[in-house]
């Protein structure tokens, strides 16, 4: 059975913010609430050299967030159009300027983290061991809110900045 999640007042204020022009009911899924932010950490992340061919979101492992991601094909950020794309490998992934990372085991997290850790790229996932192996921002959920965490001196390692605006949002930064 599905849950639906309250979406947070924090959330819909981000994205009255942003402009969006995404439709909210009172609930959504989980998963939706998941790629949402992750489209919202993508407007709030300044990248040292600007994605203007597009901002690649990457897929790894199968999860519905997946789902959620793959609905922003085609829309824009900052002028750039969002590209969508499932990844395999680390190798694979290091062209991607967002990374959802959603891996099967601690091992195949930590290969993936140690081959990306030092390129630009913005992961995230949905796992509080991720965020313990260096994951740029990993999701909580309680109280059936989702919220996130920051691990800063790892975006920092990765070239990567964030609005003060995302940080203020963020449950804990590291």
């Amino acid at each position: 059975m599905l849950r639906r999640w309250m979406l947070p007042a924090q959330l819909i204020l981000l994205f009255l913010t942003l402009g969006s022009t995404v439709g909210w009911a009172e609930t959504v899924e989980e998963h939706e609430v998941k790629a949402t932010y992750i489209y919202g950490f993508a407007q709030f992340t300044t990248w040292p050299k600007s994605p203007e061919k597009g901002v690649n979101f990457c897929i790894h492992g199968n999860h519905p967030v997946g789902d959620g991601l793959r609905k922003l094909h085609g829309k824009n950020l900052r002028n750039a159009p969002v590209n969508i794309q499932q990844v395999s490998s680390a190798e694979e992934a290091k062209s991607c300027h967002v990374l959802f990372l959603h891996p099967e085991n601690r091992g195949e997290l930590v290969q993936w983290i140690s081959t990306l850790e030092s390129l630009p790229i913005l992961v995230v996932s949905d796992s509080l061991e991720a965020f313990q192996e260096k994951v740029t921002i990993a999701f909580t959920v309680e109280s059936n809110h989702v919220t996130f965490k920051i691990n800063l001196t790892q975006a920092r390692v990765s070239g990567l900045f964030f609005s003060s605006q995302m940080l203020k949002l963020a449950q804990e930064i590291r």
